[in-house]
C-alpha cells in the first residue's frame, strides 16, 4: 500500500499540473484600407481609366501623348466610333490613331484611311489612281464585291471596267452637282452634261457581256 501510494502521488501531481491552462494572448489584426484605383488599368479585355477611385465614362481623356475615349461602360473604345459627324479610329489598346499625314491604318483585321485628326474616310474615294470605299464604320471594303465592284485583300478595287467607270463618274459629278441639289436636279444636270458634252461617233463596243459599261466608260473618258 505504501509503495502504491508513493507511485500514484507523483503521477496525480503531474496530471494536475498538466491540466492547468496557460493564458493565451489575443492579437487583433487591423483591416487593410481598400486600394483606391487611379490611372489607366486593364480589366479583363478592356482598358479603363480611374480618377481617385471613380471610373471615367463617356468622355475623352488625354494620357501622355495618347488620346482615348471611354464609353458609357467606362471601356476604352477600340477600332472605330462615330461621334458627331466623324468616325474616329482607335488601336486595340484604345489609342486614337493620328498619323502625321492621311494614311491607311490597320487595326486587327480591319483597315481604315485615317487623317491626322483620327477621322476615317467614309464612302468612295480615289487614292493614287486606286478606288476605295469606307463603310459607315470607316472600314475599307476588302475581299468582297460591292455594287458590282470587286475589292481585293488590300482594300482597293480591282482595276477593271467597273472600277474605272466609277472613278470616271466621280471626276465628273462634283463639277456638275452639289449636296444641296435634289435627286431630280442631279439627274437633270447629268442629262444636260451628256447632251452638251458628248458627241456621237461610230465606235462599236461589241456585244460581249458588259458592253454597256465599256461603252459608257469610253464615252465619258473621250467625250465621244
Amino acid at each position: 500500500m505504501v509503495v502504491c501510494g508513493a507511485v500514484l502521488l507523483p503521477l496525480a501531481a503531474s496530471q494536475a499540473y498538466a491540466s492547468e491552462e496557460t493564458p493565451q494572448e489575443t492579437v487583433s489584426q487591423a483591416t487593410p484600407a481598400p486600394t483606391v484605383k487611379n490611372g489607366l488599368l486593364k480589366e479583363g479585355r478592356y482598358y479603363c481609366y480611374y480618377k481617385k477611385g471613380k471610373k471615367i465614362k463617356n468622355r475623352w481623356v488625354n494620357i501622355g501623348s495618347n488620346r482615348y475615349f471611354f464609353n458609357t461602360n467606362g471601356h476604352a473604345v477600340t477600332n472605330s466610333m462615330k461621334r458627331g459627324q466623324y468616325v474616329y479610329v482607335f488601336d486595340l489598346e484604345g489609342k486614337l490613331q493620328r498619323p502625321k499625314k492621311p494614311s491607311i491604318v490597320k487595326v486587327g483585321q480591319n483597315m481604315y484611311y485615317v487623317d491626322s485628326k483620327g477621322h476615317a474616310t467614309v464612302g468612295w474615294f480615289v487614292l493614287k489612281n486606286r478606288l476605295y470605299r469606307g463603310d459607315p464604320k470607316g472600314r475599307l471594303c476588302k475581299n468582297r464585291v460591292y455594287d458590282g465592284i470587286t475589292f481585293g485583300k488590300n482594300g482597293y478595287a480591282v482595276n477593271d471596267t467597273n472600277a474605272q467607270l466609277k472613278m470616271q463618274t466621280m471626276k465628273i459629278m462634283p463639277k456638275i452637282t452639289n449636296s444641296r441639289m435634289t435627286s431630280y436636279q442631279k439627274l437633270n444636270a447629268c442629262w444636260n452634261y451628256v447632251v452638251n458634252n458628248i458627241y456621237y461617233y461610230g465606235w462599236y463596243p461589241g456585244t460581249a457581256k458588259g458592253w454597256q459599261r465599256r461603252c459608257a466608260l469610253n464615252t465619258l473618258a473621250t467625250g465621244r
